[in-house]
């Protein structure tokens, strides 16, 4: 099972993307406030500092921008993935793009994660595209 939240200025849609799979259709909660909390983080700080990177342009890399997050607020092993986008406000054009690298492509098609995007208009053709991923271990619980 796959999820693909969507977040655009502010509206969130949600689109389930189905396969087989005996997992619950709907993402953990918690898991999702940390996958948001988290592209929140890259919208500020690129609105802020135009910082293109996966740390904050402060420093804090990956690993403390999940504990920022709220990651350790979640009970069980937890999995978070992210892939970043700057340009024409084409959300296939970076999954071109992502596919073309090993380490983005391996995030985009990573066994029953659930995906968060979140488009961010620059000006009136360009975008900064942020997906997060994130999959709780099979057997952990949510808080």
């Amino acid at each position: 099972m796959k999820q693909l939240i969507t977040i655009l200025t502010g509206v969130i849609t949600i689109f389930t993307l189905f396969s087989l799979s005996n997992r619950p259709t709907e993402p953990d909660t918690s898991l999702i406030s940390v996958m948001n909390n988290l592209a929140q983080q890259k919208v500020k700080d690129f609105e802020l500092s135009d910082n293109w990177s996966h740390s904050l342009s402060n420093g804090c890399d990956f690993k403390c921008r999940t504990k920022l997050a709220g990651e350790e607020n979640i009970k069980g092993n937890v999995w978070l993935g992210e892939n970043l986008y700057k340009g024409t406000c084409d959300p296939q054009l970076a999954n071109k793009l992502f596919l073309e690298s090993p380490t983005h492509k391996a995030n985009l098609y990573h066994e029953n994660s659930t995906t968060l995007q979140v488009i961010k208009p620059i000006n009136e053709t360009d975008c900064y595209i942020i997906y997060i991923y994130g999959k709780l271990s099979q057997g952990s619980d949510s808080n």
